[in-house]
């Protein structure tokens, strides 16, 4: 049996990273490609790492409280292209939030 070597990331470091923490719904179909193409575009806008990953930490909070009160599985996650998309910046909904979580982290 043929061993599969892993190739090098053609990806920036803080993209996989976001891509991880993100978790996408579709990870098929090209997914990773579009999202790396929205990161592109909006990247001078968005915020460090640090405080996008703890933006998705909001929105997956989130998410999982909105789940709870309608116990049918809806909001459905956003694809991660959409949610980095520079028309709609869905992550700068969760910046308040993404503070209070990195605060919490800092013990204060």
């Amino acid at each position: 049996m043929l061993e599969l070597m892993k190739m090098p990331s053609q990806y920036p470091a803080d993209f996989e990273a976001f891509w991880k923490a993100y978790k996408s719904p579709d990870v098929k179909n090209g997914a990773k490609k579009t999202a790396l193409t929205a990161w592109t575009k909006a990247r001078k806008r968005l915020p460090p790492l640090e405080i996008l990953l703890a933006c998705v930490e909001a929105y997956d909070n989130f998410l999982a409280i909105e789940r709870a009160k309608n116990k049918n599985g809806f909001p459905a996650k956003c694809h991660a292209a959409t949610f980095l998309s520079p028309l709609q910046d869905r992550w700068e909904s969760f910046l308040d939030d993404a503070e209070i979580i990195l605060q919490a982290r800092k013990g204060g």
